[in-house]
């Protein structure tokens, strides 16, 4: 689950991203108030990408910890 979070996030805020650069490329000068969130998930989506990383990191290891301690006995 926490996999399928971090990929959406991650991936949700590189298309915000790419948004960004095609918005700004087009020489719009100023966004539309509708847009606001597309600059702003970006800074929310990706630390929250990287924290279920982390979070899924430190889940597996514990699991695998506990699977080694069981096969050792």
């Amino acid at each position: 689950m926490l996999a399928f979070i971090a990929i959406a996030l991650v991936g949700l805020s590189v298309l915000a991203i790419l948004a960004i650069m095609i918005i700004g490329g087009a020489g719009v000068k100023k966004p539309l108030p509708q847009l606001d969130i597309v600059y702003i998930f970006p800074v929310i989506g990706l630390p929250l990408g990287a924290l279920c990383i982390i979070a899924l990191v430190v889940v597996n290891a514990v699991e695998r910890r506990k699977l080694n301690t069981r096969q050792v006995k």
